[in-house]
């Protein structure tokens, strides 16, 4: 009987656990500006051609990560969804094997 108490009382926190994690993501509809708006931003920026973007919550301020190639250098590229100001431009470092 305890170890099925113990097992319903895991079960429950790991379904809480899930639940709260699914209302950290950042919702789409609270960026003031679009993906293209993000990209072009980024493009203007740093140049080279957009792999990806994806929105982010970085330290409580919604973001865009756009993900730049140019001169087959990575870029990372941080983009206020609010404003389209372009936050922070980190080069992306070669992984050694």
């Amino acid at each position: 009987m305890k170890k099925l108490l113990l097992l319903g009382g895991l079960l429950a926190g790991f379904t809480l656990a899930i639940a709260g994690m699914e209302n950290t993501l950042p919702n789409p509809k609270q960026a003031k500006i679009s993906p293209q708006e993000a990209t072009s931003s980024a493009k203007s920026q740093v140049g080279g051609d957009v792999l990806g973007y994806e929105l982010e919550d970085e330290d409580g301020r919604l973001v865009y990560g756009v993900k730049l190639i140019k001169d087959a250098e990575e870029y990372d590229v941080k983009v206020d969804a609010n404003t389209g100001k372009v936050l922070k431009v980190e080069k992306e470092e070669e992984e050694e094997d």
